[in-house]
């Protein structure tokens, strides 16, 4: 009796696991792909009402693998700009302006740094990439919710949804293999805000105006690129930045959705011997991977949320005007 009541349980968990997996399998293999043309419009409409009034709001983010769990103050004033503070960092407040973030400290009003865009876990993406995402990702949509499918992998890259006028009101993430890493929501806005509240931040938006970066065109310039990219992803800009009283060229890719930057010095660094032969150095920070190294006397810095045997594979990629 023991043994067939051992089977029956081996055989009824044999049966779970392969309707689990094939569950898990079809969630996304029988997801309700739409159209491109209705994935863009849906979107565009999307991006619209997410950023077409002004609002101040606290939005809660998770890190699923640390379990770290961060509230973030949210400005968004439409003919000003975005800004946001996490609670957990004092006086810091990062405000966004085009590809970059810059961070402002609100008691003094100094720039404390300007560092590549990325993504933000409560914007949805840029207007100007959708056209790009859709070439590279598929929009699974079910009343107020998505699933951003990869084309390439077929894992789900990012999820949403959105309240009953359209606009993002939570947002997660997952890594190339599909797992969950970071899921965030707001859990309040306030479409009516205080503006009296709002004056140190409209003064922190301001303060990007005083800085400016450039975007070059590649044409006529000695650019060291990448041989290797991974599936999807474009040089979309080249920017020259300043930093740290030297000028630096930031390359920027993108698939659309996911985005990493290549800085390369613009002029060659005086070097001794030894440090031109040094190894190159790791610095993570985040989800962020920075590989820095040095070519043919030039410094470089190979910057992207990617695992580090991919951003490995890219920078060891990079030659003298090798980039696709």
């Amino acid at each position: 009796m023991r043994k067939s009541v051992f089977w029956i349980f081996v055989g009824f968990s044999f049966f779970l696991l392969i309707f689990c997996w094939g569950f898990s399998s079809f969630s996304v293999a029988g997801a309700e792909i739409v159209n491109p043309e209705e994935a863009l419009s849906f979107l565009k409409e999307m991006v619209k009402k997410s950023t077409d009034r002004d609002y101040w709001g606290i939005w809660s983010n998770r890190d699923c693998r640390s379990g770290r769990e961060d509230f973030y103050e949210v400005i968004h004033l439409k003919y000003i700009g975005l800004a946001w503070r996490n609670l957990n960092e004092g006086d810091l407040v990062t405000v966004k302006k085009g590809n970059y973030r810059y961070v402002v400290d609100l008691a003094s009003g100094e720039v404390k740094g300007v560092y590549p865009l990325y993504t933000l876990p409560f914007l949805p993406p840029e207007e100007n990439n959708l056209e790009l995402l859709l070439e590279n990702y598929l929009l699974d949509l079910q009343d107020r919710k998505g699933r951003v499918i990869s084309r390439h992998t077929g894992k789900v890259i990012r999820s949403f949804s959105v309240d009953e006028k359209g606009s993002l009101v939570s947002q997660a993430f997952y890594t190339s293999e599909g797992k969950l890493k970071e899921e965030g929501s707001f859990v309040y806005r306030d479409y009516s805000p205080d503006y009296t509240q709002l004056i140190k931040y409209v003064e922190a938006m301001k303060k990007p105006s005083d800085i400016t970066i450039p975007s070059l065109s590649v044409s006529g310039k000695k650019l060291f690129q990448p041989s290797l990219l991974p599936p999807g992803f474009h040089l979309k800009q080249v920017y020259l930045v300043k930093n740290e009283d030297r000028d630096w060229y930031q390359m920027v890719y993108t698939d659309g959705l996911q985005y990493f930057s290549l800085w390369q010095s613009v002029y060659p660094l005086t070097l001794s011997g030894e440090k031109r032969n040094r190894k190159i150095s790791l610095k993570k920070e985040d989800d962020i991977v920075t590989l820095m190294g040095e070519k043919s006397g030039f410094y470089l810095a190979l910057m992207g949320n990617f695992d580090l045997e991919t951003i490995t594979q890219i920078f060891n990629s990079i030659t003298w005007e090798g980039g696709n």
